[in-house]
């Protein structure tokens, strides 16, 4: 990962960034309204509820920053509504106003098989063709894309194959992280320019790169497979056999017979490093750009008053504990990698204290000079970032940085909260669940604490709870809430309004606990 490398030795890499929640909808809807989780009322992926009159950061970067803000990818904000502009050449409806100046949206790996008629990768998958690997027979992007995905698919559900989707069909010109790529470098081509050529600008501008990988379905070109062919990965942690199968640990193109040609695949943790690794040499040309090079290094950039920052808006289980996907309170799903690098801020620092991806764009205000509207809960990380800036928070105006994070979710089957603090030099997680589904993963025996708690009205309610050492117990097996329950006394009341509630506080005598 030679860029993210590059990008660590010049900034500051957070080892503990939190998620507001680890759902692609809500989380985003978190960074654009700058609010936590149960500020923001969008719980879910649904797809239409982000409402567009509310103030955005975007808005705020725009209308007070005098910023020209992009934005291109799957950003997952009014995702459902085709009549937002998808298309690059459509202009900007005011009408539907989240705060961006430029837009070439995407709805990601699953939702462009809708075929929504102004998305646009889908318009460029439809008018571009492919050849499979006979060498003769042409076919749509699309066919070859949508036979991709098919067969990723079909690792699960036993869909069959079309026979569409091989190493040539599916090359990496259309795969959708590269052409979101692409998309980047068409939004910084076009930008505003003082003289109209490709020069800089003396208007700043914002640019928010929404790659839908490595999020599922698991897919690599026969390059992007080849690449990660002959390495070991990491077995799944605590998972039985039969799902260390399912999570395949081991590469599926290993097993293939070397006389075979290379084809894309589908499944594993390798392949999904495999995206990883792509999305590192996309950035490192999306940065490119965006700002100079050095003339003696090709990886490495001059940065001069750019920003940059890497994060991801979810965690992946990836099998671990016989689970996948994300969604859970587990440090697998909440915690991201978190990078940020820049002309002031400290190079090769490694924070170890918890944060929030939330405070990213209080960040970004900070930086731009504007004010967060009070609607908003982000902070600026600029004091932890800025080596001349440091402990220096009243000179710009912004709270402090926060003493706690956040996260939470309550869909489908999932309903939680947690909080993590840092408390004496050690960082403790305490998680509420609604209800006693506080599930341990792994071979732990412990059980999570639960409380029936009898409100005034007469309702009750039963919560559980967890508290874990996160640095002792990264993978989430001890609980250690029967051994310090002074400690869930502390963290209790950081929880959002009526989540766990002491029961001496809420009904008396009337609680109990079992």
């Amino acid at each position: 990962l030679q860029f993210l490398q590059w990008l660590s030795k010049h900034g500051t890499r957070f080892t503990q960034a939190y998620v507001p929640s680890p759902l692609c909808g809500p989380c985003r809807s978190c960074l654009a309204s700058g609010m936590e989780y149960d500020e923001t009322g969008i719980y879910d992926n649904n797809p239409d509820q982000f409402p567009t009159d509310r103030t955005t950061t975007y808005k705020v970067l725009r209308d007070e920053g005098q910023y020209h803000t992009m934005t291109c990818g799957k950003d997952d904000l009014k995702k459902g509504d085709s009549k937002f502009p998808f298309h690059r050449n459509e202009i900007y409806k005011y009408s539907m106003d989240l705060g961006f100046s430029d837009a070439i949206r995407t709805g990601g790996k699953n939702a462009v098989l809708d075929k929504q008629h102004n998305e646009a990768y889908l318009d460029f998958l439809e008018s571009t063709t492919v050849t499979l690997q006979d060498g003769i027979t042409t076919i749509s992007g699309m066919e070859a894309y949508e036979s991709c995905v098919i067969k990723a698919r079909s690792v699960v559900d036993n869909v069959i194959d079309n026979g569409l989707c091989d190493s040539m069909s599916f090359a990496d010109h259309i795969y959708p992280d590269t052409f979101v790529k692409d998309t980047a470098i068409e939004l910084l081509r076009r930008r505003p320019r003082d003289d109209g050529q490709q020069q800089q600008s003396s208007k700043p501008w914002f640019l928010q790169v929404n790659f839908p990988g490595p999020h599922g379905p698991v897919m690599s070109t026969a390059a992007m497979a080849e690449s990660v062919k002959n390495r070991e990965w990491p077995v799944p942690l605590y998972a039985t056999v039969d799902s260390k199968n399912k999570n395949t640990h081991v590469c599926p193109q290993q097993q293939r017979l070397s006389s075979l040609p290379p084809q894309p695949e589908f499944t594993g943790r390798c392949n999904y490093g495999a995206q990883i690794e792509h999305i590192d040499k996309l950035m490192s040309i999306i940065v490119n750009e965006g700002v100079r090079q050095t003339q003696d290094d090709p990886n490495a950039f001059i940065l001069d008053d750019t920003l940059i920052c890497v994060v991801g808006d979810h965690g992946e289980m990836l099998g671990d504990h016989n689970l996948s996907d994300k969604k859970k309170p587990w440090q697998s799903s909440i915690a991201v990698p978190m990078i940020c690098a820049g002309s002031t801020v400290q190079r090769g620092q490694v924070y170890n204290s918890p944060v929030t991806i939330l405070d990213l764009f209080g960040t970004f205000m900070d930086y731009a000079g504007v004010t967060v509207p009070e609607t908003m809960s982000t902070r600026s990380l600029r004091p932890i970032l800025d080596y001349y800036n440091h402990n220096n928070v009243a000179d710009n105006g912004f709270l402090p940085v926060r003493t706690h994070v956040s996260s939470g979710l309550s869909s489908g089957r999932s309903d939680w909260r947690l909080v993590i603090k840092e408390i004496n030099g050690t960082p403790y997680k305490l998680i509420c669940c609604r209800g006693s589904d506080c599930r341990i993963p792994g071979p732990s025996t412990a059980k999570p604490k639960v409380e029936v708690v009898i409100y005034e009205n007469g309702d009750d309610m039963e919560w559980s709870h967890l508290l874990y050492d996160v640095l002792a117990d990264p993978l989430d097996l001890n609980p250690i809430h029967d051994l310090r329950q002074d400690l869930v006394m502390q963290l209790r009341p950081l929880l959002p309004t009526g989540w766990c509630p002491s029961p001496d506080v809420v009904s008396g005598d009337d609680a109990y606990i079992l």
